[in-house]
């Protein structure tokens, strides 16, 4: 049976039964336009099977025709086929010590991920684009000590990923940039404040050339580094305060204006609005989240960015959805066993929804919880990680077009592949 119900509301807008098999010709009755009014008569031609599962948002009222193994839609509505499929995974370990943060990007320009973490400086390992992963390259640097999370980002725009850490310990940050094999440069160290926490990469001034942003727990400030284009940074022209003891940083463009926005998160969320030029305009702080991390995404499909992260109100983690103007409505809470370390957000069972998988400090090991499109998530299953897992990253490993996670923690590095739909 084929559903096809309105994004914002559970109306049953047309049904029509249908075989998923490859090949199939799917007709879909009596079809209502946007205005819920006059019917549309419309045919889905060669569905294949693998499309069980997925969910399109389209612009008007017409669903039509498309090309051998797929469908165009072209609706303000929902079109769903399927179930969900059962979330498998194959986990791997890659030997490493303590590690604190892991990123995943791409190193060495050849298309393929790559594994970042922090480890007492900064290792790597090289994506082969099967999941696997070449040897670990590790990088110390004997100027500072206490390396603790890292981002990455483009900074002198040659096509690489490069790697910018904080330094708890030196009250600063460190550039790496990345050579055309993976290998990273030896760094250059920009002082910022005391005890600086999270760094993220954005264009907030809106030259076309990478920033990095930083929040500091001793100070309780955030700070800008304006990136030149080479990979050099210069400082922005205004600082902020930050709450009271700011732990994690995330980035989005929060307010549908165009500018890439901030938030961070400590005791509370607090937004702080860009504004196009490299300074920005903080908001109310929100105290139904905050804590050590938090992850923006649009986990209903309106179009605005919405944010998860933990409550110590509620024991778990917060589901704040976006209203598009930078604020926010809570509408549930992720029952997450204590307070996340880290959360990735991605779609892990092939339903077309955004699902969510925590680190947990407390648990050694990755959480899941199933997103249905609203926002709302289910419990689902839990995968082998790092023991005191502490990060968690996910993207596509391996090239099968399923979203794969990598967690870190005291127990090294865990590289979980996402093997849905495989026999």
């Amino acid at each position: 049976m084929i559903r096809i119900s309105r994004s914002r509301a559970d109306m049953v807008l047309a049904e029509a039964a249908a075989v998923l098999v490859p090949g199939a010709g799917i007709t879909l009755s009596a079809v209502l336009d946007a205005d819920g009014l006059s019917p549309t008569w419309s045919e889905v031609s060669s569905v294949n099977a693998s499309l069980c599962g997925v969910e399109w948002f389209a612009q008007s009222a017409v669903v039509s025709p498309a090309a051998p193994g797929g469908v165009a839609v072209t609706d303000a509505l929902r079109f769903r086929v399927g179930p969900a499929g059962p979330i498998e995974v194959q986990a791997t370990k890659l030997e490493a010590g303590f590690t604190n943060d892991v990123e995943l990007g791409d190193l060495n320009g050849d298309g393929i991920l790559d594994i970042a973490v922090t480890m007492s400086g900064v290792a790597v390992w090289l994506g082969m684009g099967d999941g696997s992963f070449g040897e670990l390259f590790h990088y110390v640097d004997s100027e500072v000590t206490g390396i603790f999370e890292l981002a990455l980002g483009d900074l002198n725009g040659d096509g690489r990923d490069d790697v910018v850490t904080s330094n708890i310990q030196a009250d600063n940050v460190s550039v790496f940039l990345a050579r055309e094999d993976g290998s990273l440069e030896d760094p250059v160290h920009y002082a910022t404040s005391a005890y600086p926490e999270t760094p993220v990469t954005g264009d907030w001034n809106e030259d076309g050339h990478l920033d990095v942003a930083v929040v500091h727990f001793g100070s309780q400030e955030l700070v800008i580094l304006l990136g030149d284009g080479t990979g050099s940074l210069d400082y922005g022209p205004e600082r902020y305060l930050a709450g009271s003891g700011p732990f994690d940083l995330a980035s989005a463009d929060l307010d549908n204006d165009g500018h890439l926005d901030l938030v961070v998160a400590d005791a509370g969320l607090t937004v702080f609005l860009g504004r196009g030029d490299g300074r920005f305009t903080p908001l109310p702080t929100y105290t139904e989240a905050g804590g050590y991390t938090m992850e923006p995404a649009d986990l209903d499909g309106d179009g605005n960015v919405d944010l998860v992260g933990p409550s110590g109100a509620i024991g778990g983690s917060a589901v704040l959805l976006g209203l598009g103007d930078g604020t926010f409505r809570q509408i549930g809470a992720v029952p997450t066993e204590g307070l996340a370390e880290s959360t990735a957000i991605g779609d892990l069972d092939g339903d077309g929804d955004l699902d969510l998988a925590f680190s947990h400090f407390a648990i050694d090991g990755v959480r899941v919880f199933t997103g249905d499109g609203t926002g709302a998530f289910e419990p689902g299953p839990m995968f082998p990680g790092s023991a005191q897992s502490r990060s968690i990253a996910g993207g596509d490993l391996d090239g099968n077009g399923t979203y794969d996670l990598v967690s870190c923690g005291e127990g090294g590095v865990h590289v979980l592949l996402n093997r849905l739909g495989e026999e």
